[in-house]
């Protein structure tokens, strides 16, 4: 983990500003045809594919859509060549899309305004550790997968989340059901 940690300290941090790492976008098809679009954001499947866990997908800035249940070979070799070398692949693809200065300013402030509103949503989210009636195991499970806070459990399908955290389906029933009791006691 702390390997993944320097990666992220490692790039280029006028690249992170300017939006660069908004890049890396999954290709998804649209429902009912065999056409391609950019998604929102990679699956639990495609992320678990390349062996990159919810922690440091967040950590790397990929985008995450815990609503795709899918899974796309390309979407995983685009993760996998990420993780390998991000640096040279932001610049492989910034040198794509050459954005003007007047671009570069909007972005920068878009940026700053999103990491504010980020920090202090994070400050306003409830642990998975407050989470009462669950063993210490369980709670180290959920952490370790990169599950850090309720609000992150509220969507996920139990199957999915039993298979990212390695816990039975039954605990993962009660892990949701407490998140959304919790969630809409706050």
């Amino acid at each position: 983990m702390k390997k993944k940690k320097l990666l992220l300290l490692n790039l280029n941090l006028s690249s992170i500003l300017n939006g660069v790492y908004r890049m890396i976008r999954p290709i998804v098809k649209k429902p009912g045809s065999d056409e391609t679009r950019h998604g929102r954001g990679f699956s639990l499947g495609e992320l678990n594919a390349a062996n990159i866990s919810v922690h440091q997908a967040k950590m790397l800035h990929i985008p995450i859509d815990r609503r795709r249940r899918s899974v796309h070979e390309e979407n995983v070799n685009i993760l996998k060549e990420y993780i390998k070398s991000p640096e040279e692949y932001l610049k492989r693809m910034s040198e794509k899309v050459k954005p003007t200065l007047k671009e570069e300013k909007v972005s920068i402030q878009e940026t700053i305004a999103v990491e504010e509103e980020k920090v202090e949503e994070e400050a306003k989210r409830i642990s998975v550790t407050e989470l009462k009636g669950l063993s210490k195991r369980t709670i180290e499970k959920l952490t370790s997968a990169g599950i850090e806070y309720v609000d992150e459990l509220m969507d996920l399908d139990p199957k999915v989340l039993a298979e990212t955290t390695g816990i039975s389906e039954t605990t993962a029933k009660k892990v949701i059901k407490l998140a959304k009791e919790v969630v809409e006691q706050s």
